[in-house]
């Protein structure tokens, strides 16, 4: 999904994050809602802050919100966050990892490794990636 307008609310232990395809400001064509716990935030900073010094902070500040009705459909949690860009085009990878499975999960050896589910792929503008992640990380 491309997204061109995003809303991060912060709740008790988590985040809900609500990201738009919006024509003229005023037409909702696509919207993706997530919720963010707090412990993935904080397993991701590290390499979610390195890559946001590395690409430059926002140029301006995100709007934050948009005035339609944001979609009422399936909210999904994600655990993983990876980000990438090339030219000005931005993509945001989101991905789930089952607690579940990592618990019962007998590595046969020091390679074996647990993989995520991939949730959603979303591509945007830098500068919005820019500014999720330092909404995401704003005090």
């Amino acid at each position: 999904m491309f997204f061109n307008r995003l809303e991060v609310k912060r709740e008790n232990g988590f985040f809900l994050v609500h990201f738009g395809l919006l024509s003229n400001a005023s037409s909702l064509l696509d919207s993706y809602s997530c919720i963010l716990p707090q412990q993935a935030l904080v397993q991701n900073q590290k390499s979610l802050l390195e890559y946001l010094e590395r690409i430059g902070l926002p140029k301006e500040k995100n709007p934050q919100s948009w005035e339609i009705e944001k979609s009422r459909g399936k909210i999904d949690v994600a655990d993983i966050v990876n980000m990438a860009f090339h030219d000005k085009m931005a993509e945001t990878c989101l991905c789930v990892f089952s607690m579940t499975a990592a618990t019962w999960h007998r590595p046969e050896s020091s390679s074996d490794t647990l993989e995520a589910q991939p949730l959603v792929l979303l591509r945007s503008a830098v500068e919005m990636q820019k500014q999720l992640i330092e909404a995401l990380y704003a005090e």
